[in-house]
C-alpha cells in the first residue's frame, strides 16, 4: 500500500496513526494499526533518503519519544535487514541489495538512537554483513543524510513561533544533541528558558535529560489534546444545550 504525498503529508499520517495507537483501541485494531504503519514507513524511509535537511528534522523529531512507533519501527528495520542479507547472497541481486541497505540506512537513523541496543543488534549486523557483501558504502550514506544541528534550532525557533511547544521542545532537544557545544550558546539557552518555563541553568538540564525532557513533553502533549477535546466538546448548539436540561 503506497501513501501519496511528500514526506510532510506521510509525517501527518504517521501522528494520526500515532494518536489511534494512544486512544486505547481495542487489540484488533492495534494490530490493523501496526500493519499500517509498516506500509507508512516504507514510503516514509523511502522519501527520507531524497528529503530536505527541514523534513528529514520533521521526521525525527515525530519520531522523538513515540516507544509505541519506534516497537514497530524496529521490527521494520528488522524485516529489511534480513532482506538485505539473503539478497546480498545472490550475485545477481545486487541492486535490489543497494536499494534494501538504503533503505535500511534511513530507518536506522530514524529508530536507531531512540532504542536500546539490544533491539536492532541483530539487524545492525545484518546490514553491515550484507553491506561488506557488495561494497556498499554505509558511512557516506549516513554523512549524506545527517540533519546539521542548526536545522534542528531553526525548527526549534519555528515551532515555538507557531505555538507548537511539544515540537519546539524536541527539536532543540535534538540539536542539543547533534551538537552539545550549542548549549553555551546565549541563543539557544534563551530558546531553551522560554521552552520550559525555567530558569537558563535549569533549562538546560531539562533539555539535555531525556527522561525529563520526555516527561515535560507528554505533559505539554496531554494538555494539548485535553484543550483540543474541551473545544470539540465545549462548541454545542443551542438546541444542545436546551436537550442537555432534560437530560
Amino acid at each position: 500500500m503506497k501513501h501519496d504525498g511528500t514526506l510532510p503529508s506521510q509525517i501527518q499520517s504517521l501522528e494520526t496513526l500515532n494518536r489511534e495507537l494512544d486512544s486505547g483501541v481495542k487489540p484488533r485494531a492495534v494490530q490493523q494499526i501496526e500493519k499500517e504503519l509498516l506500509f507508512l514507513f516504507d514510503d516514509i524511509c523511502d522519501s527520507y533518503l531524497s528529503a530536505t535537511d527541514e523534513e528529514r528534522a520533521d521526521a525525527n523529531i515525530a519520531f522523538e519519544f513515540r516507544g509505541r512507533l519506534l516497537n514497530v519501527l524496529a521490527v521494520y528495520f528488522n524485516n529489511i535487514a534480513q532482506q538485505a542479507f539473503k539478497s546480498s547472497k545472490n550475485r545477481r541481486q545486487e541492486k535490489a541489495t543497494s536499494d534494501l541497505l538504503r533503505q535500511g540506512i534511513a530507518a536506522n537513523i530514524l529508530v536507531g538512537p531512540r532504542v536500546t541496543e539490544s533491539d536492532i543488534e541483530a539487524a545492525d549486523k545484518m546490514m553491515i554483513q550484507a553491506a561488506t557483501q557488495i561494497n556498499f558504502d554505509v558511512v557516506s550514506l549516513i554523512k549524506e543524510l545527517e540533519v546539521p544541528s542548526k536545522i534542528y534550532v531553526q525548527r526549534a525557533i519555528q515551532y515555538n513561533k507557531g505555538k507548537q511547544r511539544a515540537k519546539a521542545l524536541k527539536a532543540l532537544f535534538l540539536g542539543l544533541k547533534a551538537n552539545p557545544q550549542l548549549e553555551k550558546n546565549d541563543r539557544v539557552i534563551a530558546l531553551a528558558t522560554t521552552l520550559t518555563g525555567e530558569s537558563p541553568i535549569s533549562a538546560m538540564v531539562t533539555m539535555t535529560e531525556g527522561y525529563v525532557l520526555r516527561r515535560m513533553v507528554e505533559d505539554v502533549e496531554k494538555r494539548s489534546d485535553d484543550s483540543r477535546q474541551g473545544a470539540r466538546t465545549g462548541s454545542r448548539s443551542t438546541l444542545d444545550v436546551i436537550r442537555s436540561w432534560w437530560t
